[in-house]
């Protein structure tokens, strides 16, 4: 194109219309850029807006599973706080107990011997808690079979849980059977700093 061709008097005439053609392509710039801009910082708070989403709905699934586990597990939980396997282990109850049958009941020859309780070594603490076991031997002269049977079920309405781990039945050289159990007295605690010797 040869520009060359035409006047001052030409330039004159379209020279507004250039200024003004000029002007709205530069404002037509700088809306451009701007708008770009705007889109660019809408996207960044978008994003960030999703990732806090994520984060509430991250959040508010695991409370509503916590809240599922807590309503499936609350039976077992009031069934545990109710045998009193929760917290401290009863050991003075239990030897009370035991002193008070072995006196009501003479015959029987009862005695008995408690260990130290010790974290049991075949479970791991969960949540801060431990499963805790107080070693309890057992000897005792029984009529019967059902004499052995009456004492278990005696032994499981004492607080806690007396699992037992071992029992050896035998005859009595009078009439009889002479029973030596050994019990781990199961109760559920808060982990304990273990006691360097």
């Amino acid at each position: 194109m040869n520009f060359s061709i035409y006047t001052r008097q030409d330039w004159l005439l379209i020279r507004s219309a250039i200024v003004w053609l000029g002007s709205a392509m530069l404002l037509a710039g700088v809306l451009l850029l701007g708008t770009q801009i705007y889109l660019y910082f809408s996207e960044q708070e978008q994003r960030s807006l999703r990732e806090q989403l994520q984060q509430v709905r991250s959040r508010a699934d695991a409370a509503q599973m916590s809240w599922q586990s807590v309503r499936e597990h609350h039976a077992q939980f009031n069934l545990l706080q109710k045998r009193s396997i929760f917290g401290e282990e009863r050991r003075l109850d239990w030897i009370e107990a035991l002193a008070n049958k072995a006196k009501m009941q003479p015959d029987m020859q009862l005695q008995y011997q408690f260990s130290p309780q010790k974290a049991l070594p075949q479970s791991a603490p969960l949540h801060d808690l431990q499963i805790y076991a107080s070693m309890m031997r057992i000897n005792f002269l029984a009529r019967n079979e059902l004499g052995f049977s009456d004492f278990t079920q005696w032994l499981a309405t004492l607080p806690g849980y007396a699992a037992p781990t071992s029992c050896l039945l035998r005859r009595a050289e009078s009439a009889g059977l002479v029973i030596n159990c050994e019990y781990a007295w199961l109760t559920i605690s808060p982990v304990k700093a273990e006691v360097a010797p």
